[in-house]
């Protein structure tokens, strides 16, 4: 049946290869837009690996919905003369915002006015006692030594101190509390936070923000203002961009050098100019089709789908190789055009359509996963190594007519291409099955006791000094290294019992992550009236004229204002300041829709992906007294989410796509024996892959997980085309096949090496650590099939007489 429709298929190409020829050129120009518009939306938010479906999706899209998105760009400004600094700070901030893009400029702590006046009636009712007693003991100290005295002072020994007091109640707030300005103690270093104007925000606008916020910064000319200042740029605003074009240089420098490898290794195998055409053109019709038509299907890339072109240019250009050097076997074997077009499509065709359906099925049978970077990565791959089949089988047969047919492109001469393998024939049998396996049982073993799944994503992003720098400067000032998380609700009574549900959380568990938490009822401290005997107490203390005569400079101005705290009036949630209440309430909906936050141990890296997992597990699901279930997120419970899809997704993924190469194995071949022989090569090399990989150090991570499926393709492939190739020689004569098919795997394997070899360039961790995987999976593949799978072909079929009805069987 097959051979029947490859028969008729190459007579048609025959006659058509001009209209043929047209109708790809046009389709691959109409395809070339649609092309470019995805590479340029790539998203590199974990958002994008989860389904929409997903709650904590849901709940982030929800919450950037009502509150605006919680990327910024932050500027970090270093100083040595902050009075001239706290000075332009405002005039910077004016020219920033005048912006249209901006929607605000926070370089002045939001309603510091209204807490330096109101500040005493935020410690508890025992603090502030505490604090009352401590001044009367300082003074009195005072009265009687006649030393100079300093409230700011926490190095003098003595209960009569503030230190243990000022760090309790600092520990709430970053930066110098006495400060207006969002700066650290030595006042060497200040945060400017702009925040764009508008919903919806990609990358690429992100981009644009930044460029556009960078161009006005510059007009400004801070230095006018103060010499000594530097301003360095972070946030997410900021660090996402960065990703994007760092992921964007990557994979176009992954390209090249790939593209030149590829390129170089075809020019050496087949030895003329000519090949590469052959080889590459179908190539890249094939794959601009597949992703054309990714663009109609999903409409973006993501972190694990992005340098799928690298991957594909390697995957796909096996088929190139074994076709072409197929027809070039033939015609130097005496065959016309026709009759080597047939062999070709009929013989390797069938191998390539074998090879191709077990690779894009193990790729396809991803979509199943929740996973988006496998799931679409599945998606995109699988059909992609379709595609560059079917663009394969409808150009290459145009291409070699066209090449008959014109004169002056006509081949004189045809040669094989090959590499010196069948010494490989002569090496002892035995010793190769009994080495292939003991190295497979000391790779499990390896793999068992050393490989493991790194979890920390800092390991694997792009590194950059500048951002770098700017982060260590920012946590001087701001020490937290993770940005809260919230829970939305919809009522005051809500907003109260999930503060009240997650206070008891941290209460009851003594390693939770979480430090503090805080809602809008938080800017109102309880007990106000009960407080007020105690400030009046401590401002008749003030008004000593010990301290009038002692205190100077920045300290009186301390103590002038904590006098007029003392004189405060209790306040209701209606005085405190719109702009302290919008961060907590929607503008529009107002108590309907408003934010508990929650604030984690400064020291807590969320990076490190099993406490983003702990920190999960902890605020999830948050049930208060009456049993309501809420859920926090944050863009760390959402890597949390993908980290734990993505590890119970692995195995289902390798599974299901191991199972399903089997079966079409079972299908092509129809004989059982023959499909477990083809898996032998692919099963060997994973194990080896894994124990090598284990050995050296090199560990699985969220990015390279991928390369588990791409290497059951490759693995399979190779077997598939030499058992093929071994069935057609009558089950012998293997010297002949590792001459011919062997070479062709030979150099298949180093393509897609070189595919992803272009990876190892990259800055990015997670690409290079994608190269690594894959290129220690396809040399252990590649070693396999070479060094053991003949021996096991020959241990198999051992008689030329049970060869030959065998092979009768079979027809």
């Amino acid at each position: 049946m097959f051979e029947r429709i490859m028969r008729g298929y190459a007579r048609a190409a025959q006659k058509l290869f001009i209209p043929v020829l047209i109708a790809v050129a046009l389709l691959t120009w109409l395809a070339v837009p649609n092309v470019i518009a995805l590479f340029k939306n790539i998203q590199t938010d974990f958002k994008s690996l989860l389904p929409q479906d997903y709650r904590s999706v849901q709940l982030m899209n929800e919450v950037d919905e009502r509150f605006g998105s919680l990327k910024n760009l932050t500027l970090v400004i270093e100083t040595k003369d902050p009075k001239r600094l706290a000075l332009a700070l405002p005039q910077l901030a004016a020219a920033i915002a005048a912006d249209p893009a901006v929607d605000e400029v926070d370089y002045r702590k939001r309603g510091y006015d209204f807490f330096d006046e109101h500040k005493l009636f935020f410690p508890g009712i025992d603090d502030l006692e505490d604090l009352r007693d401590r001044i009367d003991r300082r003074i009195q100290r005072e009265k009687l030594g006649g030393l100079y005295i300093s409230f700011e002072d926490d190095e003098d020994a003595g209960k009569d101190t503030f230190g243990d007091l000022k760090e309790k109640y600092a520990s709430n707030y970053s930066g110098k509390i006495t400060s207006p300005y969002y700066t650290n103690d030595e006042e060497s270093v200040f945060l400017v936070g702009i925040f764009p104007k508008g919903e919806g925000f990609n990358l690429k606008s992100y981009k644009r923000f930044a460029q556009h916020i960078k161009e006005r910064i510059v007009a400004f000319d801070l230095a006018k203002h103060d010499p000594s200042a530097v301003i360095h740029y972070t946030g997410g605003v900021i660090t996402g961009t960065h990703e994007y074009e760092s992921l964007l240089h990557d994979l176009r420098m992954a390209g090249i050098v790939s593209g030149a490898l590829i390129l170089l290794l075809i020019l050496i195998y087949f030895r003329t100019l000519r090949a590469v055409i052959f080889v590459t053109l179908p190539l890249a019709c094939g794959l601009i089709w597949n992703f054309a038509l990714t663009y109609f299907m999903i409409g973006h890339l993501n972190m694990t789908t992005a340098f799928l072109f690298s991957i594909l240019f390697g995957l796909g250009i096996d088929f190139g190789i074994h076709l072409n050097s197929r027809y070039n076997e033939e015609r130097l074997n005496g065959a016309g055009l026709a009759e080597a077009l047939m062999t070709m499509l009929t013989q390797t065709g069938r191998s390539s359509l074998t090879a191709g359906l077990t690779t894009a099925a193990a790729f396809i049978v991803l979509v199943i996963n929740d996973f988006k970077g496998f799931s679409e990565f599945g998606l995109i791959a699988g059909i992609g190594i379709l595609m560059t089949l079917v663009a394969y089988a409808i150009i290459l047969p145009a291409l070699f007519t066209l090449e008959q047919r014109v004169p002056f492109l006509r081949r004189k001469r045809f040669a094989v291409s090959g590499w010196k393998l069948v010494r490989i024939t002569a090496l002892p049998r035995k010793t190769m099955l009994t080495i292939l396996f003991v190295a497979c049982g000391v790779s499990i073993l390896v793999a068992a006791l050393f490989l493991r799944f790194n979890y920390n994503f800092a390991n694997f992003r792009a590194p950059n000094a500048a951002i770098e720098r700017a982060q260590e400067l920012e946590h001087r000032v701001n020490p937290q290294k993770a940005s809260p998380s919230v829970v939305l609700v919809h009522s005051a009574a809500e907003a109260r019992a999930v503060k009240l549900a997650l206070e008891a959380k941290i209460e009851a568990n003594p390693n939770s992550l979480m430090n503090s938490v805080r809602n809008i009822y938080s800017l109102v401290p309880e007990g106000q009236e009960k407080k007020i005997p105690v400030m009046r107490e401590i401002q008749v203390m003030l008004e000593d004229e010990t301290i009038e005569k002692l205190v100077k400079g920045e300290n009186k101005e301390h103590i002038d204002g904590l006098k007029k705290s003392t004189r405060a009036s209790p306040f209701t949630l209606d005085d405190v300041p719109a702009t302290l209440k919008e961060v907590f309430v929607d503008e529009k909906t107002g108590e309907q829709n408003q934010l508990v936050y929650l604030f984690l141990h400064s020291e807590v890296d969320l990076k490190d992906g099993r406490l983003a997992m702990q920190l999960a597990d902890e605020i999830r699901d948050i049930q208060t007294e009456d049993g309501t279930t809420f859920h926090a997120v944050s863009s760390s419970v959402i890597f949390a989410d993908v980290l734990d899809v993505m590890l119970s997704d692995s195995p289902w993924a390798v599974g299901i796509s191991f199972i399903t190469v089997f079966i079409l194995l079972l299908f092509d071949f129809r004989n059982l024996r023959f499909a477990l022989v083809t898996m032998a090569p692919l099963v060997a090399g994973v194990v080896l892959m894994l124990g090598i990989m284990g050995a050296t150090g090199a560990s699985l991570n969220f990015f390279n997980m991928v390369v588990l499926p791409v290497i059951l393709g490759i693995g399979i492939d190779n077997g598939v085309h030499f058992f093929h190739r071994f069935q057609e020689e009558g089950y012998r004569d293997l010297p002949k096949v590792l001459t011919t098919t062997g070479g062709s795997v030979v150099m298949t394997t180093l393509t897609t090496a070189a595919g992803f070899a272009g990876l190892l360039f990259a800055h990015h961790g997670g690409l290079a650590s994608i190269g690594i995987a894959a290129d220690i999976g396809m040399m252990a593949c590649l070693v396999v099939v070479l060094f053991f799978f003949p021996p096991i072909l020959a241990t198999i079929w051992r008689g030329t007489e049970a060869s030959k009805e065998e092979n009768l069987s079979t027809v």
